[in-house]
């Protein structure tokens, strides 16, 4: 496996509005993966878990300011 490349501060104003996934949980500081590139990570919502997919909100400095993406289901009858 390939290691992911980290982002510096204007990579990471590049990934706003992207989604990726939580690989190191983000309680509040943790690390997502997108595009490849590993990423610094808060939440201002809190505990996310490892595995979980995050939408890029904003930058600040190298972090990234993570939301998590709420999957939802249509009924089927």
């Amino acid at each position: 496996r390939e290691a992911a490349e980290s982002v510096d501060a204007d990579a990471a104003r590049a990934l706003i509005g992207k989604e990726g996934e939580v690989t190191v949980a983000v309680s509040p500081p943790g690390m997502v993966l997108i595009d490849g590139k590993h990423a610094n990570a808060i939440c201002g919502t809190g505990y996310i878990k490892k595995g979980a997919k995050v939408r890029i909100a904003s930058a600040k400095g190298n972090m990234v300011v993570v939301e998590p993406v709420v999957e939802t289901c249509e009924r089927t009858q």
